[in-house]
């Protein structure tokens, strides 16, 4: 199953657009936002089916990569709009996940993701704390192993669960 956080999303994007070939300068890469929506299965992160339906993208990445071209850490930011629908009964939320966010990528493809602001992270049973659908508002820090599993989730500040809210 696609990993379900706008930012990892967005990761997977990034991670896609400088393996071109582009980032060989050294120079930062810039790119639009890769922000997808996505259909979770019950069970998969709540209790029923969930689509994820972006409404709105005008997000952009800067990747700062080495002298080889590696990516060494990345800025999202702009404004992302996110629907989260129950498919069960039709009800939906809008949020706005403008962040912005701070991707710091390590050696063995893991990464560290710090957002500050507006977000939503997506839990699969597999991740620490998963199943589970959070909106925050306020500093999330986050990490992506290369297998694409999420642990040691720190937040500061407000946090909704969005899977009660549409239940």
């Amino acid at each position: 199953m696609k990993r379900l956080s706008v930012l990892a999303v967005l990761v997977v994007a990034l991670s896609l657009q400088l393996s071109s070939g582009v980032a060989a300068s050294g120079k930062p890469v810039f790119a639009p936002g890769g922000a997808q929506g996505l259909t979770a299965p019950a069970g998969a992160v709540c209790p029923f089916p969930l689509e994820i339906t972006i409404v709105a993208d005008r997000s952009t990445s800067k990747t700062f990569v080495d002298a080889s071209g590696n990516p060494v850490r990345a800025i999202i930011s702009g404004y992302i709009l996110a629907r989260f629908t129950n498919t069960s009964t039709a009800d939906s939320i809008t949020r706005n996940a403008s962040g912005p966010a701070l991707v710091v990528f390590h050696e063995g493809g893991s990464v560290t993701i710090t957002g500050r602001g507006p977000g939503w992270l997506a839990l699969l049973p597999t991740d620490e704390g998963g199943p589970s659908l959070t909106y925050f508002l306020g500093l999330t820090t986050f990490d992506i192993s290369s297998t694409g599993q999420i642990s040691n989730i720190s937040t500061v500040g407000t946090q909704q669960n969005l899977c009660d809210l549409l239940a």
